[in-house]
């Protein structure tokens, strides 16, 4: 596999993005939440009409099955816990897994390992049901963006090796802002 891909990465509105700071992280773009691409917030109010298409970030939701059954493009569990049933629904319906790497970078000591540990099953537990996993920064501030290279290497320390790192952070991501 040749390594002249072009990366992507999705990071909140309040990140203060140019083309200069894109090409000095390596990234040929990295998209806004609510600009390029939408992220529907699960701790917050919603409408089921919303979800179709989105990243949809679940915060412990009740009712994620419902969530499912509304098309989002993928989902992320921001506690990184296993939920089988939820797995097995995004394996069935090609639902991605998105990983926001944010959780690690903005974390400190027991906390950090914590996240680590619990990304690294979840990511390893989607690997094996064959979703495909999405590694993404989801940065709220410039300080928890990463380089692409960065991303890489956190994802192989998450568990994915090296080509299916790249593959995610390229093609992958690329798909999570396509119409």
């Amino acid at each position: 596999m040749g390594f002249s891909l072009d990366y992507y990465d999705i990071a909140y509105e309040t990140c203060d993005i140019n083309k200069d700071l894109e090409a000095r992280l390596g990234y040929k773009r990295i998209f806004l939440t609510n600009k390029d691409v939408k992220i529907i917030d699960g701790s917050t109010r919603y409408k089921n009409s919303e979800i179709e298409g989105s990243i949809f970030l679940n915060a412990g939701e009740d009712n994620i099955i419902g969530v499912l059954n509304a098309s989002p493009r993928a989902v992320s569990f921001l506690d990184s816990k296993i939920n089988k049933k939820a797995l097995e629904q995004m394996a069935e319906r090609k639902i991605l897994l998105c990983l926001p790497i944010s959780i690690l970078t903005s974390s400190y000591g027991l906390q950090r390992s914590r996240n680590l540990y619990l990304m690294g099953k979840l990511f390893n537990y989607a690997k094996s049901m064959k979703i495909s996993v999405s590694f993404v920064t989801l940065a709220k501030n410039n300080m928890n963006l990463c380089s692409y290279l960065q991303l890489i290497e956190l994802a192989k320390v998450l568990g994915a090796d090296e080509e299916y790192a790249r593959k995610s952070i390229s093609s992958t991501n690329k798909s999570l802002v396509e119409k």
